[in-house]
């Protein structure tokens, strides 16, 4: 028999709203998820935070970095290049945009990042696990130089690893649809990948997770592509589970979704899945250097 393919399967959007992080909290409890991300810019962010670090032995925890649709953590008038007229963020193709036309400004993109970072750790009370970002602003032209000079100024104690959202071409085949906005998220997380890779900084081997969300009853069959494409340690599964509630109406368009990625996790045929095809949900593996 093969190894064990040990895989990370992150469920993103911790703290979006109270219902969405009280199902990811149900889901670590259950070991369906080995890893969250956790978004710090709202009210009621960390309701369930508490219940979380319960799990934390078996999760790795995070900091989802909000740049896009969402308040920032800063003062506003202290970061006037990342924030509209209404002092929110931009939306994401505004914010793509303006980082694309070198409009926005890297002391504004850091004063934000160690906000957050802060947040993060003055909440749970220990360092992150690994950085990623909300529409994967982390990887975007100016931000992504911001993250990796962060990073490697932080004490080497506080060790993390950073996402990449790159994926290779057998991958992308296995994985099947969607070929056009998983080619444009793996163009960005190749440069990112190349990076980290440069700098010394741990990452994931492989990525996956990356669909048109409007087919989200197909994420069943989906997600079992992902599992299978991804590498034998450290590939990452991307997922958005959780339940609606009105906060997440307001926040966020991807309601339904959340809630037809979180039942099909939850299935016992999903578990009977993952040993048929001797995967384990695991945590980030040190020992291996990407």
């Amino acid at each position: 028999m093969p190894p064990v393919k040990k895989v990370i399967l992150c469920a993103d959007d911790f703290g979006i709203s109270p219902a969405v992080s009280k199902s990811i909290c149900s889901l670590a409890e259950k070991m369906r998820v080995s890893a969250t991300s956790v978004m710090v810019v709202y009210g009621d962010w960390n309701l369930h935070c508490r219940a979380l670090i319960d799990f934390h032995d078996n999760l790795d925890i995070g900091l989802h970095f909000v740049l896009t649709d969402a308040p920032p953590v800063s003062s506003r008038n202290n970061i006037s290049s990342i924030v509209g007229s209404g002092g929110c963020f931009y939306n994401m193709k505004q914010f793509m945009k303006r980082a694309c036309l070198g409009q926005i400004k890297n002391m504004d993109i850091l004063k934000e990042l160690t906000s957050q970072y802060d947040k993060f750790v003055g909440t749970f009370g220990f360092h992150p696990d690994f950085i990623d970002g909300h529409h994967n602003v982390h990887q975007y032209p100016i931000v992504d130089n911001v993250v990796i000079e962060f990073v490697k100024s932080l004490n080497p104690e506080h060790k993390l690893y950073l996402r990449n959202t790159a994926h290779s071409m057998g991958a992308m085949c296995v994985q099947g649809s969607d070929f056009l906005k998983t080619g444009m998220i793996s163009f960005l997380g190749s440069s990112f990948k190349k990076k980290l890779l440069e700098n010394g900084i741990p990452t994931n081997e492989s990525f996956g997770g990356v669909y048109n969300l409007d087919h989200y009853n197909k994420f069943g069959e989906k997600v079992i592509k992902f599992l299978k494409s991804a590498g034998v340690k450290n590939g990452i599964v991307m997922s958005h589970p959780g339940t609606q509630d009105t906060h997440l109406s307001a926040r966020d368009p991807f309601c339904k979704g959340r809630e037809i990625e979180e039942s099909v996790l939850l299935k016992n045929t999903f578990s009977e899945t993952l040993k048929r095809l001797n995967i384990s949900l695991d945590k980030f593996e040190w020992t291996i250097q990407s």
